[in-house]
C-alpha cells in the first residue's frame, strides 16, 4: 500500500481539481443571483447558505472519492478554491446579469402560478376567521350561562339551608 502519490499524479489531480472549483463558483454565482433577486430576508439567507454549502461539499467530496480515492488533500481544496475565485472574477461577472434576468422571470412565473392558490387560501382564511369568531361568541355565551347557573344554584343552596 502506497501512502504517497508521485508528484506527476499530484500535479494532474491539482490541475483537474480546478474544474470542480469552477463548477462551485458557477453554483455560487447562480445562488447569489437568485438571492439578490428575491431580497435580503434572513430565512432566505440561511437557506441559500445551507444549500450552497451542502452542494459544494457534496461536489468536493464526490470528486475526492472518485479521483483521489477519498483522500482529502490541501492542494485539492486550494485548487478548487482557485477555480471558484477565478470563475467568479472572470465569467461570473458576465453571467450574473442573465442569471438575475432568469431569476426575475422565474419569480414572475411562480407568482402567476401561485396567484389562484393565494386567492383560495385568502378566501378560506377569511371564512375560517368568521367561523372562529362565531365559535368564540358561542363559547362566551355558554360560559356566561354556566356562571349564571352556578350563581343560581348557590343562591338556591343558601335559601334551602335557611
Amino acid at each position: 500500500m502506497r501512502y504517497t502519490q508521485p508528484l506527476s499524479d499530484q500535479v494532474l489531480i491539482f490541475i483537474s481539481s480546478i474544474g470542480p472549483g469552477i463548477l462551485i463558483g458557477f453554483l455560487y454565482d447562480v445562488i447569489f443571483s437568485f438571492f439578490r433577486t428575491f431580497g435580503n430576508k434572513k430565512t432566505l439567507t440561511i437557506t441559500s447558505d445551507l444549500l450552497f454549502s451542502l452542494a459544494a461539499s457534496l461536489l468536493s467530496f464526490f470528486y475526492m472519492v472518485i479521483y483521489n480515492s477519498g483522500t482529502v488533500r490541501l492542494n485539492i481544496v486550494i485548487a478548487q478554491l482557485i477555480g471558484a475565485v477565478a470563475f467568479h472574477y472572470t465569467l461570473g461577472r458576465y453571467l450574473s446579469k442573465p442569471v438575475e434576468f432568469i431569476a426575475k422571470i422565474l419569480t414572475k412565473l411562480i407568482k402567476a402560478i401561485a396567484f389562484p392558490f393565494k386567492l383560495i387560501f385568502k378566501k378560506s382564511a377569511g371564512y375560517a376567521d368568521k367561523l372562529w369568531d362565531k365559535i368564540k361568541v358561542r363559547c362566551r355565551r355558554e360560559e356566561k350561562t354556566e356562571t349564571e347557573k352556578k350563581k343560581i344554584i348557590n343562591i338556591l343552596k343558601i335559601h334551602l339551608k335557611k
